[in-house]
């Protein structure tokens, strides 16, 4: 069960950190 929280985590910093560069994208 701790695995497929730590899966859940990863998937949410990546879309995260993709959600973050598209700001900065649509920023500058």
């Amino acid at each position: 069960m701790f695995l497929v929280y730590i899966l859940l985590f990863e998937c949410f910093v990546q879309v995260l950190s993709k959600g973050f560069f598209i700001v900065l994208i649509v920023m500058f």
